[in-house]
């Protein structure tokens, strides 16, 4: 080894070994922290306190700096950070200055409160800046372990990546938030454009344990309010856990799932979702609907329309099942399952299933406020006629529910309708009627119970099955005992069948029932207990010809609505019989007043 050689070897090891070490950061390195930090706005924020920070060239020129603190002019605390590094381009370096590429900062705490300092210096260096500088203008920024204080939900466990991607960014990592770990990716080719308050272009991925959200569109945040524009889908694994995670109060009861591809507008507070396709457990929704966000409360209007619906499920709470017995649950209500707070919804369904009712191009409107729920039916297919009607519930005060409600109906079946809410056939023809009533009570036993209003009902052309009373009426006239024994089998044509009455406390009162063809007439009066679901009726059926002495059938109806009992009055068929009419003495008679009668 030539002299020459060593000592060309040692310079360069000692080149090295100086540009590995450590040495005390030139002022110039410091300034440009604060650069990054104060450049662009109208209150320059400055590097407060730099504490061991060293400079080594080697791998790569790079900034070590153990402890950072920015501040706001007026002393006011902004950023902390435990451990910060940043690279310095090379180039720079030959030209006397210090140009940060990228920057790692370990365990920053920013004050969210002052965090708005900081939007000036995100915009990118563009036309008519005279320096570099800048965030936006590193080329990566590391976030490790970071944390936002005085958040309105608390920020931690910040680990992002940004890179500059020409005039913008692209942000991927974690962050815990309101004590749930949130996944984010967002691209943002002109962040200038957004930070300035202009539309920008942006795309954003969000994944929970709850759910997931992707966002493509425009965006633009600034002194405004943030302003958006794009395409939304988003799925929902958990949609009322979501809502308890975001504190938000949401007007409508939330199944566990739900799916949204829509295009969105969001104003501030303020999103509308048009071209909406929303996917539930009850049904898939087509239409627009817009939100608005109060102190944390969610109004909700819009217009959706849906091929099949499905509420039996989210209904369920208030329809609980009946007892065993057949009598009405006495279940508290579940008022979860009532809207709690502001919504003006129409919606129109192709079928809509609630229970065993079915209701075929239904139109169906919602509005509700706190405590209050005004529902509507403007119009609905319902067994081969039509039906409308309106409810109208209040709740909140205590644990019952207030309820008016009132409706009618035309051309029903009502042979499709006995066997659905009585579970046998026993009447056919078209039915049409109206109902009013109102009461209340915490469960749908004591709801029933405290009914007061009116009904009425009327069956025109239709058949009264499981008996043929004028059959019954003649066999009455020739054998009137025999003929009441066997009075099932057949049916009975009627023109018209009507009856109603006050309701009160859960009874209907019938004080004019009839049923008219023209061979018989039927009369009907009684108590039907709609509480107990029972009957208690009693009435007579005649023969409709009156040129002659009309034959009389008296009658009684009672037991419950699924095994109603139809009993002959039978006194009345023996004094028709003759049977207990007194009997002519026989001739030879003997007849003594202290003992009793003996017929030989």
């Amino acid at each position: 080894m030539t002299r020459r050689f060593a000592i060309a070897l040692l310079s360069v090891l000692l080149a090295i070994g100086a540009g590995l070490t450590p040495w005390p950061a030139p002022q110039g390195a410091l300034d440009a922290l604060s650069r990054l930090a104060a450049l662009g706005g109208p209150e320059p924020l400055r590097v407060a306190a730099a504490d061991g920070a060293t400079f080594t060239l080697l791998p790569e020129p790079r900034l070590q700096v153990a402890a950072l603190r920015i501040e706001t002019s007026g002393g006011e605390p902004l950023l902390s950070v435990e451990r910060a590094s940043a690279s310095v381009r090379l180039a720079s370096l030959f030209l006397g200055a210090f140009d940060v590429a990228d920057l790692t900062l370990v365990r920053p705490r920013l004050a969210a409160a002052n965090a708005v300092a900081l939007a000036p210096g995100l915009s990118a260096a563009g036309p008519g800046r005279e320096a570099r500088g800048g965030i936006a203008d590193l080329d990566r920024v590391i976030v490790m372990d970071g944390e936002a204080t005085g958040a309105t939900m608390p920020i931690q466990a910040v680990n992002m990546v940004l890179r500059r991607r020409a005039t913008g960014i692209d942000a991927a990592g974690t962050v815990r938030l309101g004590g749930e770990a949130l996944e984010l990716q967002i691209a943002a080719p002109r962040l200038n454009a957004l930070v300035s308050g202009e539309y920008g272009p942006l795309a954003a991925s969000l994944r929970t344990a709850h759910g997931s959200l992707d966002f493509s569109g425009s965006f633009a945040a600034g002194p405004r309010a943030p302003q958006a524009n794009g395409s939304l889908t988003a799925a929902l694994s958990n949609a009322p856990a979501l809502m308890r995670w975001l504190g938000v109060d949401w007007p409508l009861p939330l199944g566990d799932s739900a799916s949204v591809t829509a295009t969105l507008r969001l104003a501030g507070a303020a999103v509308a979702l048009t071209d909406a396709r929303i996917q539930t457990p009850a049904g898939a929704l087509d239409g627009a609907l817009s939100a608005t966000l109060t102190a944390g409360h969610v109004g909700l209007s819009g217009t959706l329309a849906a091929e099949r619906l499905d509420l039996t499920a989210a209904l369920r709470p208030l329809f609980p099942a009946r007892r065993a017995d057949g009598s009405w649950s006495g279940e508290p209500f579940d008022l979860a399952a009532l809207p709690a707070g502001d919504a003006d919804l129409r919606l129109s369904a192709g079928r809509l299933t609630i229970g065993k009712t079915i209701f075929d191009n239904a139109a169906l409107s919602l509005l509700s406020r706190a405590g209050r729920a005004d529902v509507t039916l403007s119009s609905g297919d319902f067994m081969g006629g039509r039906v409308k009607g309106r409810a109208t519930l209040v709740y909140g005060e205590g644990d019952g529910v207030d309820v008016k409600a009132l409706g009618s109906f035309e051309r029903v079946d009502a042979a499709l309708a006995a066997l659905a809410f009585a579970g046998s056939e026993r009447l056919t023809g078209a039915a049409g009627g109206s109902f009013a009533v109102d009461g209340s009570g915490a469960s749908l036993a004591a709801l029933v119970r405290s009914l007061d209003g009116k009904a009425s009902v009327t069956i025109r052309q239709g058949e009264l099955l499981g008996v043929n009373l004028p059959e019954v009426l003649r066999r009455i006239e020739r054998r009137p005992l025999i003929a009441a024994l066997d009075m099932r089998g057949g049916k009975t044509p009627f023109d018209v069948a009507s009856f109603g009455g006050r309701i009160g406390k859960g009874v209907l009162d019938i004080a004019d029932g009839s049923l008219a063809s023209p061979a018989t007439k039927v009369l009907l009066t009684g108590q039907v207990g709609l509480a107990e679901r029972t009957l208690q009726l009693t009435g007579q059926v005649q023969a409709a010809d009156q040129g002659r002495e009309a034959v009389v059938l008296p009658f009684a109806v009672s037991g419950s609505f699924d095994e109603p009992s139809v009993t002959p009055n039978a006194s009345a068929l023996f004094r028709k019989s003759g049977a207990l009419a007194p009997q002519p003495l026989p001739a030879n008679a003997v007849v003594d007043a202290d003992l009793p009668l003996h017929l030989p």
